[in-house]
């Protein structure tokens, strides 16, 4: 059920990212802040095979580009290193969204930024965190426990069958 989850999350983003440009004239990266997310709740072969529908979703060409590359990587290092950092993972999580941005903007428009592709930026960082933050508290509390090895509400009513456990 948690697979379900993952993908409806994702297709959230990937629908968010196709007309959020056509609404408001400009674009945010809705599935890398996704992708982020999601690294810190599932297991590595649901990132690789997320990041796979992403990149897929996001570039039909068999030729990898740089960016496709970065959206493939970002979410595996992140899996990576919010396990090893002692902070709390939703802070963690915050500054992991806001970096993978903003480096995936220098590494792809590394000699072309200026004051507008700036404020471009900072204006994606914000909304996508938000998203991000979103997302974030959406699937935490289908995570979590209570501290006594019972489940919270939210994740009883995830697992089939398993609502006699609150």
């Amino acid at each position: 059920m948690r697979q379900s989850l993952y993908l409806i999350l994702f297709l959230t983003a990937v629908a968010l990212q196709a007309y959020w440009g056509r609404v408001f004239g400009w674009e945010a990266d809705f599935i890398l802040a996704a992708l982020i997310t999601l690294a810190f709740f599932a297991r590595a072969s649901e990132i690789i095979f997320i990041s796979a529908l992403a990149v897929f979703w996001l570039s039909w060409n068999p030729s990898l580009a740089r960016e496709i590359i970065l959206i493939a990587l970002f979410p595996l290092l992140w899996a990576f290193l919010g396990k090893q950092i002692p902070v709390h993972r939703a802070l963690i999580h915050f500054f992991a969204v806001i970096a993978s941005i903003a480096l995936f903007y220098v590494l792809v428009n590394a000699g072309e930024l200026s004051a507008i592709a700036v404020g471009t930026l900072l204006k994606d960082i914000a909304v996508s965190s938000v998203c991000a933050v979103a997302m974030y508290q959406l699937l935490r509390p289908a995570h979590a426990s209570d501290g006594k090895g019972r489940m919270t509400l939210f994740t009883a009513l995830l697992h089939d069958g398993q609502r006699n456990r609150i």
